[in-house]
């Protein structure tokens, strides 16, 4: 599987994820929560890099973006030097050469297969101690993925590199129109766990699915079951089952 094909969780360059606007407020919020104001940010699997255009309106200039070379470079909101293409399946530490303040890897890891999971998750530990982090739950849609787990598979794989996971954004931008709801639902601050007491964001385990997944997982499925050839396919399995068992 060749990595340079579609990072990013979703849907189209145009639409909300790819948008400042909407990475802008989440921005403020992580500056105001970090211990440090950081100095450099690096974004795995950045599309756009929208999110690392709003570091950059708060005062964060140096900051870096790695995804594949399907990015369109003329449309990054970054500059072209800011943006690194790799492989991400082969990415390594020693492969972009420095640590960072802050890493940012927002709805990527899905699009891994798993056996690239612990390693990837080793190299996002030894690029920097302070992660944000969100990757696609079961069932939740999007393109090519691999990999759609819950929290607790990737807080494991961190806790194997003395990683611990914080609870800062779920319930602070749950009902935020503005932000896409898979960030809401899936975003949260992982820490080297020395580093864990400077913050008050426990983390009790708990699954939480998004209204609007919910509402898209029913739509998506009231219009496989009205359509004839769905119903009709059906009727004939039911019919098969009855047969078996001797009730036709």
């Amino acid at each position: 599987m060749n990595l340079n094909l579609n990072t990013k969780a979703l849907h189209h360059y145009n639409d909300k994820d790819h948008a400042v606007e909407s990475a802008r407020p989440v921005v403020q919020y992580i500056i105001s929560i970090l211990e440090n104001k950081p100095s450099n940010v690096v974004d795995i699997g950045c599309g756009l890099a929208q999110w690392l255009c709003a570091f950059k309106e708060y005062g964060i200039n140096e900051v870096l973006g790695i995804d594949g070379s399907h990015v369109p470079i003329d449309r990054l909101n970054i500059e072209e030097s800011e943006f690194k293409s790799y492989n991400l399946q082969e990415l390594t530490f020693e492969s972009i050469g420095k640590r960072f303040d802050l890493l940012l890897c927002l709805e990527v890891v899905e699009h891994l297969e798993e056996e690239y999971a612990h390693k990837f998750i080793q190299t996002l530990t030894k690029l920097s101690d302070v992660i944000i982090f969100s990757a696609a739950v079961p069932h939740q849609t999007g393109e090519n993925h691999f990999n759609e787990q819950y929290p607790d598979y990737w807080e494991n794989i961190f806790k194997q590199f003395d990683y611990s996971f914080l609870d800062p954004f779920r319930e602070k931008f749950w009902q935020d129109e503005n932000i896409p709801w898979w960030y809401s639902q899936n975003m949260f601050l992982v820490v080297k766990s020395d580093l864990k007491h400077n913050y008050d964001f426990p983390y009790n385990g708990n699954i939480y699915i998004h209204p609007k997944l919910l509402e898209l997982q029913a739509s998506t499925n009231q219009n496989f079951y009205k359509t004839s050839s769905t119903r009709q396919k059906i009727k004939s399995m039911i019919k098969s089952i009855l047969k078996k068992v001797g009730v036709l």
